[in-house]
């Protein structure tokens, strides 16, 4: 089966065809065996106890499905994200408006003329934007054009170019406000996308007829998209009663993607393929603490995942991630780092003995004493340099032999990517002169607290010294 779809799945990955995407796993799902359960709604964990194991509380409570035990759970319900002990951090930046537009596909003889467009932005063709402007007075940032059983639009709008064709009626600074229903005039919206699409397929306005949504109006809309969550860690795990609950999150859940990239079903793909992987190994029963370090490791590389550093020949991709992933350290993320995310309802000060391999050996409750760490204040260039090129090496970073290819910021924008990745959105080479100037104009102090307690844990370098380079 796997030889046979591939293909298949490997064309729809790249359009991003997900109608037929889906119909595909759904086929797939039911072959195998899943059952799905309709207008059934998720609302909380249910611990193990001695005489049962862990459920869920579901509505309507009559159905089946409160009665079902289980010992792995996995959150894919998109932003709003249903489990606990997940912590999200928010991503917001420079106002982003969105318009996405269906139209029907009546396979007439001009449509099939029609040339998709996989999405340019207008610092790769300034021409095709100047030239929609003046003849339309349209201002976007980028455009896609995708053919299938519709054709389906997808752009990011200027919102001065919104307010000049009358689409938004008054200016507000507050993006929730702006976009509110009451201040966006539909009919313009509708004339605004149609002649986007005119323009971008060299075609005439009676072409284009509205699909219907679900409410039976014109599949066309307009959002705001300047706010991103991630969730800190993408798994944990919850012991009862000598019973463990495996929890992951996947999809936007996990990471919401940048939208105009277009990388949001890649990841999501990528973020299933990692969990089924770390489900494979909590089924073998192996060590908890191991478990949540790889799979923590793993989400380490989801963020940057390119086409361009992860394989190419997806015919060969298996659950297991290093047949997808260049880069892959499975062991980056040490067992104390993950302490946490494992839940076994026991509060004492624990500490790991692990083996060269970040593989736990045994655990020991930590005595009262204090714990002294040793310092090593006196790191060479060469030193650093090495643990500034292990950081960078996963973003594609080519660093040199010394200290000049840091100077434009991307390896500093990468290394406080890797220890907080909360802090900022690492676009790899796609980063702005202002994206990079944003997190230069941090405070020295602020930029050693990013990553100090990490790299001073570990006995490496001293930030303090890195920072100084710049």
């Amino acid at each position: 089966m796997r030889s046979s779809l591939a293909p298949i799945l490997a064309n729809l990955f790249m359009k991003k065809l997900d109608k037929k995407l889906q119909c595909i796993l759904l086929k797939i799902a039911l072959l195998l065996g899943v059952e799905i359960c309709y207008n059934v709604t998720f609302e909380d964990v249910i611990e193990a106890t001695a005489t049962s194991g862990w459920r869920g509380s579901f509505l309507p409570s009559t159905h089946w499905i409160n009665t079902y035990e289980f010992n792995a759970l996995i959150g894919a319900d998109g932003r709003r994200n249903s489990l606990q002990g997940f912590h999200r951090k928010e991503f917001r930046g420079k106002l982003a408006i969105g318009v996405t537009a269906n139209f029907v596909h009546h396979h007439t003889r001009e449509e099939q003329l029609f040339e998709e467009i996989s999405g340019v932005a207008r610092l790769y063709n300034p021409q095709f934007f100047q030239e929609l402007k003046q003849q339309t007075s349209i201002d976007l940032e980028n455009i896609a054009y995708y053919k299938n059983d519709t054709h389906y639009f997808v752009m990011t709008a200027k919102k001065q170019s919104l307010l000049e064709k009358d689409v938004i009626k008054n200016d507000y600074p507050d993006a929730v406000r702006l976009l509110a229903r009451e201040n966006v005039d539909f009919k313009a919206l509708c004339n605004f996308a149609c002649e986007a699409a005119q323009f971008a397929t060299k075609s005439t306005a009676s072409t284009f007829e509205f699909a219907e949504n679900h409410y039976g109006l014109p599949d066309v809309q307009m959002f705001d998209f300047t706010s991103l969550f991630h969730s800190v860690n993408a798994s944990r795990i919850v012991e009862r009663k000598g019973k463990r609950l495996f929890m992951a999150l996947v999809g936007d859940s996990l990471l919401e993607p940048f939208w105009p990239l277009g990388t949001g079903i890649g990841h999501g793909f990528l973020a299933t393929l990692d969990t089924a992987w770390i489900l494979h190994k909590f089924a073998k029963n192996e060590p908890p603490l191991n478990i949540l370090a790889e799979r923590e490791s793993i989400y380490m590389l989801l963020s940057q995942s390119t086409p361009e550093n992860t394989k190419s020949n997806y015919q060969l991709y298996t659950i297991d991630p290093a047949s997808r992933y260049q880069h892959l350290n499975s062991k980056r993320c040490t067992i104390e780092e993950i302490r946490h995310l494992y839940d076994d309802n026991n509060n004492d000060d624990r500490y790991s003995i692990v083996d060269n391999n970040n593989n736990l050996v045994t655990n020991h409750i930590q005595q009262p004493h204090d714990v002294k760490h040793s310092k090593n204040d006196d790191i060479s260039n060469e030193k650093l340099l090495n643990w500034c090129q292990m950081i960078t090496e996963p973003y594609g970073l080519q660093t040199e032999k010394d200290f000049q290819s840091f100077y434009n910021g991307l390896a500093f924008c990468a290394i406080i990517h890797h220890f907080r990745p909360e802090l900022l959105y690492f676009l790899n080479g796609a980063m702005t002169r202002d994206d990079i100037e944003k997190h230069w104009s941090m405070k020295e102090s602020e930029q050693s607290a990013i990553v100090k307690k990490k790299v001073d844990d570990n006995n490496s370098v001293k930030v303090s010294q890195l920072i100084a380079h710049y």
